[in-house]
């Protein structure tokens, strides 16, 4: 049970209050890779608040964005992480389709609404949508307004996990809630908020229908108790806010060119470790976890012969792995590393340490891997600041702020010259209450500017849940300010503790904040951390995107990166001593030899904000038997995500790991092996 440890997903999914975590670590996470239930687990709905019900529509049966799916019984996902067979050479990168959109109900007369309301206060409210067997159903559109035409409040969003969550609603008035998605029976509830001061997670929670447990009946939920907010789950895969004017020159975070590929550089090894698991035990994987770019980054996959780019070292290898119908299958890798920066050669830095020291620190943990008991996030943030310490130097300068509702200075233009004052500082605090960034910022931003010193580097570094609920639907308003200080000389890192974070958030506070955003899981994502540290105050790269251009007599086949359309594409950061590798296959008909060459290009933007583009490229005929080793231990990792996310099926699996990968023997290639048998139940 040790995947089980990072708690965020469980809460988010079921809504349990703390005290029951423990004891429930064994079960099953509704809109997670799980097994389905049978036939004989339908209920039977009887009013309009259960769940969504199936019509004879034929979409119906189609398998919905985020299909769960299991071991052994493996349709495809609904949103496509992989590019395989179907696609045409002249498509690849470029959209596959769109999203429909949800169909709309028809009205259906409305209650009177509410209208003593002497005194309006904000609340939060939440719930889960279920089908008819019981499952969380995904990509549901879930639409709220005030029937009080008093106190007007009107907003959407779509299930993640089944899960949906609303902030800023106004307490005491009447709530329509109305579910609809292409081929199930809509529904509708009418419900009056209640405060929710104390942040109680199911003080306004309103699901529709019930989970099954593991026996096969209903799952009961679970009484009101007072405990840490629960948010909803962050789509893995979510566009970022419009951006506010900038001084940079335009330019786009995602791209919808052909041959773009797929580069986040947000996930730790944790993350990583937490997916491998829950593949031994077979127990239930987030959607969110299927993401074979973020693998690749962070096994120890090297290829030798880089050359430098400045200020990237890039590489390539082609491996010839196979051959079907008439044509032969080559496998293409390419590698772009960030070399290490010595600590004497990073400028002396002014840096505003903005810590979060709310309830959420306390009540949520880590996750521990192998015999490590997995850390509360305010151990986790402790940890943190111990292992920069160890990046720091006697010219830099630092200031100390914790967070909740409010803020305290405990550290102000201290000179560095050993950990032990900052964590001192953070022992005498108790995480408690919620956590208010906006005014935390606020409060950081002025004490960083009475404390600037043009002679230095002068950044803020943010550590925290960056979760919605921190937000507290002022994300615009965090997002502006970020921006207007970073063009004043104030730009701004952040390192989300757990997985809590708001991914839009956590994207757009890198991108707009100037700087970089990791999310750190568990004790095992600080071992890089103290190397990259100089990226963290001062990136060589930001907006660092990548793509491929390939012999055009080459067909693509499958791809490590997500290539449906510009929402899949990610733009990152990489950090002194980080890599990234990229995977794809090719086509090329029997008996023919591309006079082509193979493009990597690398677009980004400097430390002064300009757009920089670089390029690396080798011809088929001299990449042909380059790096074999590397570029098969990245087949492998890619062979595990496509039969994890449905693109390949257990026995599709098994035809490509003995013929094309069977003389693979290393210990990478052994693990990755392993993990493909065991999830096909060999």
């Amino acid at each position: 049970m040790a995947e089980i440890q990072i708690l965020q997903p469980k809460l988010l999914n079921w809504g349990l209050r703390y005290s029951l975590i423990l004891s429930l670590a064994a079960c099953q996470t509704p809109g997670n890779i799980a097994p389905l239930p049978s036939s004989s687990q339908q209920p039977n709905p009887t009013d309009s608040s259960g769940p969504l019900s199936a019509t004879p529509d034929p979409l119906a049966s189609a398998p919905a964005p985020g299909q769960i799916i299991a071991p052994f019984t493996l349709p495809r996902l609904g949103a496509r992480t992989l590019i395989e067979d179907e696609i045409p050479t002249e498509a690849i990168g470029l959209p596959i389709g769109s999203p429909q959109p949800p169909s709309h109900p028809t009205a259906t007369p409305l209650p009177s609404a509410t209208s003593d309301i002497s005194v309006i206060e904000k609340t939060t409210f939440n719930g889960k949508l279920f089908d008819d067997l019981g499952q969380p159903l995904n990509g549901a559109l879930v639409k709220v307004r005030s029937l009080n035409s008093q106190v007007p409040f009107e907003a959407e969003t779509l299930t993640s996990g089944g899960t949906f969550a609303f902030n800023n609603a106004p307490s005491g008035v009447q709530i329509e809630i109305t579910i609809s998605k292409p081929g199930f029976a809509s529904r509708k509830r009418v419900e009056v908020l209640k405060s929710n001061k104390q942040g109680d997670p199911n003080a306004n929670r309103y699901d529709f229908g019930q989970a099954f447990a593991a026996g096969g009946t209903r799952e009961s939920s679970p009484a009101p108790a007072s405990a840490p907010p629960i948010l909803p789950l962050p789509t893995p895969i979510m566009p970022p806010l419009p951006p506010t004017a900038s001084a940079e020159p335009a330019y786009a975070t995602r791209s919808s060119e052909a041959g773009a590929l797929s580069f986040q550089a947000l996930q730790g090894k944790t993350t990583l470790e937490k997916l491998k698991s829950q593949i031994k035990t077979h127990s239930p994987i987030s959607p969110a976890l299927l993401l074979p770019w973020e693998a690749l980054r962070l096994e120890p996959l090297n290829f030798s012969n880089l050359s430098y780019v400045a200020p990237f070292q890039m590489g390539m290898g082609l491996v010839k792995v196979g051959s079907v119908a008439g044509a032969d299958l080559y496998d293409w890798g390419g590698q772009v590393l960030l070399p290490t920066q010595p600590l004497e050669s990073r400028p002396a830095t002014v840096l505003t340490l903005l810590v979060e020291a709310s309830g959420l620190m306390n009540s949520f943990k880590g996750f521990g891997t192998g015999n490590t008991a997995p850390p509360s996030l305010w151990e986790l943030a402790q940890a943190t600041v111990q292992t920069l310490a160890t990046g720091l130097k006697d010219t830099d300068q630092l200031n100390l702020i914790v967070y909740s509702e409010g803020t305290q200075t405990l550290l102000s233009g201290q000179a560095f010259s050993t950990a032990q004052p900052l964590l001192q500082a953070l022992q005498t605090q108790t995480p408690s209450g919620s956590a208010q960034l906006l005014p935390a910022l606020n409060t950081a931003y002025a004490l960083a500017e009475s404390q600037h010193d043009p002679s230095k580097n002068n950044r803020l570094l943010l550590l925290g849940t960056v979760s919605s609920l921190s937000a507290a639907g002022q994300s615009a308003e965090i997002l502006n300010l970020v921006e207007s200080k970073a063009q004043a000389g104030l730009p701004l890192s952040v390192l989300a503790l757990g997985e809590l974070a708001d991914r839009a958030l956590l994207e757009n506070l890198q991108r707009q904040g100037q700087g970089v955003s990791r999310q750190l899981a568990g004790l095992a994502d600080l071992e890089a951390l103290a190397q990259g540290l100089p990226g963290l105050l001062k990136p060589a790269n930001r907006q660092l995107r990548f793509r491929l251009e390939a012999p055009t007599e080459l067909s693509l086949k499958a791809s490590s990166s997500a290539l449906q359309g510009a929402d899949l594409r990610w733009s990152g950061t990489l950090l002194p001593g980080e890599k990234q590798i990229f995977w794809q296959r090719f086509a090329l008909p029997v008996g023919q030899s591309p006079s082509g060459v193979f493009r990597l290009q690398a677009d980004y933007l400097d430390p002064a904000g300009q757009a920089q583009s670089i390029s690396f490229e080798q011809s088929f005929a001299s990449l042909q038997g380059q790096n074999q080793s590397p570029v098969r231990d990245a087949g492998l990792v890619n062979l595990l995500f496509r039969l994890l996310s449905g693109r390949v099926d257990q026995a599709g699996a098994q035809a490509e790991l003995t013929p094309y990968y069977g003389a693979q023997n290393t210990t990478l290639g052994n693990e990755y092996r392993s993990l493909i048998q065991t999830w096909s139940g060999q």
